[in-house]
């Protein structure tokens, strides 16, 4: 190189990348990208490794979870209190359990207490963790 200056394979600089000052013509958004579902976006990547494809796959699940909410004091009493009910009474409830996906809707009837487990035991079998309780309906209100 003579003179300090930069080869350029005998095109100016503007001339390679399409127009002045802007990216080469190759660069930018094809017609229908946008309908592209997000995983495909990494599918054309094939220097991906595969634990950081896995990775974004668990990300992009992840992105419609919710946070649990803060439950009052106040409100951990009711729920107690309606738990203990309908254990006594065998009335039917619904149970309402927070998961990280939305709120979920289990009916039964109470068939135990489970205070060692912090659970409650419904007449199917099905154990619900009391701290992921988000409200008990129950006949009575």
């Amino acid at each position: 190189m003579a003179g300090g200056t930069k080869r350029t394979g005998g095109r100016r600089p503007e001339a390679r990348r399409g127009r002045a000052g802007g990216p080469p013509p190759s660069v930018g958004p094809a017609a229908g990208d946008e309908a592209r579902a997000p995983a495909d976006v990494w599918a054309a990547s094939r220097m991906m490794l595969p634990e950081h494809a896995e990775a974004l796959r668990r990300w992009a699940a992840g992105l419609g979870r919710t946070a649990p909410p803060a439950v009052a004091e106040e409100m951990r009493e009711t729920i107690e209190r309606a738990l203990r009910w309908a254990e006594t009474t065998g009335q039917a409830v619904v149970l309402v359990v927070y998961t990280p996906e939305g709120p979920v809707r289990f009916a039964g009837r109470v068939a135990r207490l489970d205070v060692r487990r912090r659970t409650v035991v419904l007449a199917s079998g099905r154990a619900v963790p009391v701290d992921r309780l988000l409200d008990v309906e129950t006949a009575e209100g």
